[in-house]
Formats: C-alpha cells, sequence, structure tokens
C-alpha cells in the first residue's frame, strides 16, 4: 500500500514539475516577444534574422554529417547563419574543414540551432556562451536510437523552446517526454559522388560483387550490428567464393571494444572479407558508397541511417533492418527490408539501458537476399529513389523544410502566434 502511495506521489509531482516548466517556457516566450517589439518601438536596433548554429561541425561522425547538412540546408535557403564549431567531450576525429568558412567567434542572429545531443550537456552549458543559449529561441537537434529517451536527457529540455527530430522515430521517443514541441526535421541527404576512386584505392578487388556495412565505434557496435552482417554473409558464401566481397568500414576504431575485437577475429581468415579502419574524407568515402554493388546495415535500432538514405540516392541496392528510424524512407519497392524480432536488452549498453528492447534480424532472411542480388535477381521494383518525409502527397526539398519551421519574426510580434510548434503534417 505505502508504494502504491509513493507511485502516485512521484507521477503527480513528475505531472506538477512539466507544468510549472510548460508556464515558465510561456512567459520566457512571451518576454522574448516583448523584449523584441519594445526594442523595435524604442528604436534599439534588434538582432539580425538567422542561425547560430552549434553544431559538431568538423567531427568525422553522423552527428557531424547531419550538422554539415543542416549548414547546406541553410545555405540553400539563404537563410543568414552562422557556425560555432563544437568539439568538448567529442572524441571524434575534427577533420572535416568544409565549413571553416562559415565558422564565427560570436554569431549574433535571433535563433540558435544546437546540433549536440543531450549527452553533452553540461559541456554545451560550460563551453558555448550564456548569449547563445539564453536569450535567443533556442532549437536543440536532437538523434536517438531507442524507443525511449534517458531520463538523464530530460533536464536539457529547460534549455530549448522547441526540439527537432530527425525520423518518426525518435519524434515519438522524444515526445513521450518532452515539455515543448517535437518536430520532425529530416536531416539532409546528400547523394555527391566521390572522385570515381578505382577499388585498388581501398585495397578492394575488381570483378566482384561487393556489399558494404558502415558503422562508428563510439555508435555502440552492439547496436550497429556489424558481426550480423559478417555472420549473414558467412551463411550466404564460402569462404573461398570469389564472386563475392563484404567490406566492414569502421570510424573511431581507436576505441577498443570487444565486439570489434569478435569482427576481427571472426573475419580474421577470410579472404573474401575486407576491413577498412583509417579514416576517409568525405570524398573518399563518397568514392566507397560509388564503388560498392549493395548497403547492408543489419543494425538492432536506428535514429535515421544517413549511409543506407545516401547509398539509394547513388542507384545503389541496400538491405535493412526493418524497424526505427530508417523505415520513414523505406518502402517494399526501393529497399529489402530484413525481419526481425524485437527482444530486451537484457543487459546496459553504454547509454541504452537494460530494460529497454531492440531488434535482432533475421540473418538467414538476409543471406537469402545476399545470394539472390549476387546470383542477378533483385526485389520487384528495386532501384533508385530519393528519400523523403512523407508531407500529406508533396516532396519538400531540405532547405524549405528547414526555412518553414524556423520561427518567424511576424509570429514574434503577434498577441499569441507562437510561430512554433509545428506539428508533423508541417514538415
Amino acid at each position: 500500500m505505502a508504494s502504491k502511495i509513493k507511485i502516485k506521489v512521484k507521477a503527480l509531482a513528475e505531472r506538477a514539475a512539466v507544468a510549472s516548466k510548460l508556464r515558465r517556457l510561456a512567459i520566457a516566450r512571451k518576454s522574448f516577444r516583448l523584449r523584441q517589439v519594445a526594442g523595435r518601438r524604442l528604436g534599439r536596433p534588434a538582432r539580425s534574422c538567422g542561425v547560430n548554429l552549434v553544431a559538431y561541425i568538423r567531427a568525422e561522425m553522423g552527428l557531424g554529417q547531419a550538422a554539415r547538412g543542416m549548414a547546406a540546408a541553410l545555405e540553400a535557403a539563404r537563410i543568414p547563419f552562422g557556425i560555432v564549431n563544437f568539439e568538448r567531450g567529442n572524441l571524434s576525429a575534427q577533420t572535416n574543414l568544409a565549413w571553416r568558412h562559415r565558422e564565427v567567434e560570436r554569431p549574433d542572429y535571433d535563433v540558435t540551432l544546437v546540433c549536440v545531443n543531450p549527452d553533452n550537456g553540461d559541456n554545451l552549458r560550460a563551453t558555448v556562451s550564456n548569449s547563445l543559449l539564453g536569450n535567443r529561441y533556442v532549437i536543440g537537434n536532437w538523434f536517438w536510437e531507442l524507443p525511449e529517451l534517458p531520463d538523464e536527457w530530460v533536464k536539457e529540455f529547460a534549455l530549448l523552446d522547441e526540439v527537432w527530430a530527425g525520423s518518426r522515430f525518435i519524434q515519438d521517443a522524444v515526445a513521450l517526454k518532452s515539455p515543448v514541441p517535437v518536430v520532425r526535421i529530416p536531416p539532409v541527404v546528400e547523394a555527391a559522388r566521390g572522385e570515381s576512386l578505382p577499388r585498388g584505392f581501398f585495397g578492394l578487388p575488381e570483378r566482384r560483387f561487393l556489399f558494404l556495412c558502415v558503422c562508428d565505434t563510439m555508435s555502440v557496435l552492439e547496436r550497429k550490428n556489424p558481426l550480423g552482417a559478417v555472420r549473414a554473409f558467412k551463411r550466404a558464401f564460402g569462404a573461398d567464393d570469389a564472386r563475392v566481397g563484404l567490406v566492414v568500414k569502421f570510424n573511431n576504431t581507436g576505441f577498443a571494444s570487444a565486439e570489434l575485437e569478435q569482427v576481427r577475429e571472426e573475419v580474421r581468415s577470410l579472404a573474401n572479407i575486407y576491413t577498412l579502419e583509417r579514416v576517409l574524407s568525405r570524398e573518399e568515402m563518397a568514392g566507397l558508397l560509388d564503388a560498392s554493388d549493395c548497403v547492408v546495415s543489419l543494425h538492432r535500432s536506428e535514429g535515421f541511417g544517413l549511409v543506407p538514405a545516401e547509398a539509394m540516392l547513388l542507384g545503389k541496392p541496400v538491405m535493412l533492418t526493418d524497424w526505427s528510424g530508417n523505415t520513414d524512407y523505406m518502402t517494399p519497392d526501393n529497399s529489402i527490408g530484413i525481419g526481425y524480432e524485437l527482444v530486451s536488452l537484457g543487459r546496459d549498453y553504454g547509454p541504452y539501458k537494460a530494460h529497454q528492447f531492440w531488434a535482432e534480424p533475421d540473418l538467414e532472411q538476409a543471406a537469402h537476399w545476399m545470394r539472390r542480388l549476387v546470383s542477378g535477381a533483385t526485389a520487384e521494383g528495386l532501384g533508385p529513389r530519393t528519400p523523403a518525409p512523407h508531407t500529406g502527397g508533396r516532396r519538400r526539398r531540405p532547405r524549405a523544410q528547414v526555412r518553414d519551421a524556423l520561427p518567424r519574426p511576424r509570429a514574434v510580434e503577434g498577441d499569441g502566434a507562437e510561430g512554433t510548434g509545428l506539428g508533423d503534417g508541417d514538415v
């Protein structure tokens, strides 16, 4: 009886805390609008309309690529912006300088877009100036890979006026605990071809059907599941089958893990499985995609899945676990969806807690499709397609999605217009 009372009291306290936060956010937004209106009436110069983009803009990782895509969308939409390169607490290689020309020390626009996940929130607040995170309209662009958002992330909502989620899967997870609007803004998928690099540049053989599996050791390899791709390939083909090859591309291999060592051990004596562990430039990575015949991602869960989406834009067949964020751009006609069984994690894997669940892909089905692709058969209607969010029968370019999702000065001036809080149908 006492435990039930405690649960009820805790639930009431949580609801009260959320209600209090919503009231504070409403007051803050109204204050923000009133300050802007008062400033204009007094002749004070208003902050320029634009975006302060705080991001891992140089990082060789998925979040870095997503941030660079956001910069490309802002530029294409002709939205003024400045970039604050954020590196503290990020152990990935910081070698991508594609947007260095837009980096500034003190941007002063009226909207701040933070492309940093909440797990690095302490470093964010310690490094980025209060003015960028305080007296602005602040949007968090978050990525997450399981159905439930970590409780540790909840405190980061206090910084934000809204959250942008890269997929419906992420949107649903965030919305369950969010006191602010959660808007689905898919990441930019760029289809730039590489330098037409020969396979020999990567140490790969010609005249073989090459499957490609790409994963980052810092993204928790148990989730990315390269071992699943290796074992499906081994079920499909013999070790001496010279018609085929599997390329496993690792990023950030300086961070040892049991799963990485297990993959290395499993492929050590196999002549038709190749591992690439060096850092590739964006152009080289595009070249590797172009040199491959099929991208395989037998992941257990994914927030969005940029690499398979990029491969689809290049016209490559893709084979993915048919669950989580990547289902936003998958259909039976444009990709090979692999069946799965939802299972409990059973133990903690980094930020992914034991009580959550993810998908265990069907390796036998994956092996079957590998054999079919190599033998020349393809899934019915399989072909290139541009992944795009569902927009009520319309497709909208990333620049339009970003431009229309940003708060507008006209809405800020009104007495009750939010200018945000867009639902899924609005993006």
